[in-house]
């Protein structure tokens, strides 16, 4: 859960808590991890084919039976900061998985409800990076129930994804949670 430096009006008896805080938003029943789940909110593509709802937050780990742990490959998708799901059809991680690599993606939420930060040099509203930055932290903290190695873990994305990383790499955030 982040909690940004910003004030937000309660008075105008639309804005609540995403969840109750004394049950953490945890989930206690069993998941079904074998089919897609949502995308975060973005502007509708008939070709994406993607479900889309504010309960976005989400991983997809492709991964083979293996006792040895292996390097992670966790990728973050492009589309300019306001489109893109890990669920499109061509960001199938299953081929990756053949070259003895855990991979990794996840979603991130994405135009105003991940990047609207105003004229504010600090930037506080920029939350689609702390949900990538949770997602590495828990990657590096559970990864290895999933066969992966935590010190062996590489970021990569493609164009906005990639613009992702150059800030996690610079950000003192992110420090000590990828190798490269």
């Amino acid at each position: 859960m982040w909690i940004l430096s910003i004030d937000v009006p309660t008075s105008i008896g639309v804005v609540s808590p995403a969840c109750d805080v004394h049950n953490l938003c945890l989930h206690l029943d069993i998941i079904d991890a074998t089919k897609p789940k949502n995308s975060c909110m973005q502007m509708i593509y008939p070709f994406m084919n993607i479900n889309q709802n504010e309960d976005c937050l989400v991983l997809n780990i492709w991964t083979t039976n293996t006792t040895a742990l292996k390097p992670v490959m966790f990728w973050i998708h492009g589309g300019a900061l306001s489109v893109g799901s890990i669920f499109q059809q061509e960001f199938n991680g299953s081929v990756l998985v053949t070259h003895d690599v855990v991979f990794v993606s996840t979603n991130y939420r994405l135009g105003p409800f991940g990047f609207l930060y105003g004229d504010r040099e600090d930037a506080p509203g920029n939350v689609g990076f702390y949900d990538q930055l949770l997602a590495l932290k828990w990657v590096r903290e559970n990864i290895h129930s999933f066969g992966g190695d935590k010190d062996q873990i590489t970021i990569f994305g493609e164009s906005a994804g990639s613009w992702s990383v150059s800030a996690h790499i610079l950000s003192p955030l992110s420090k000590g949670l990828f190798k490269r």
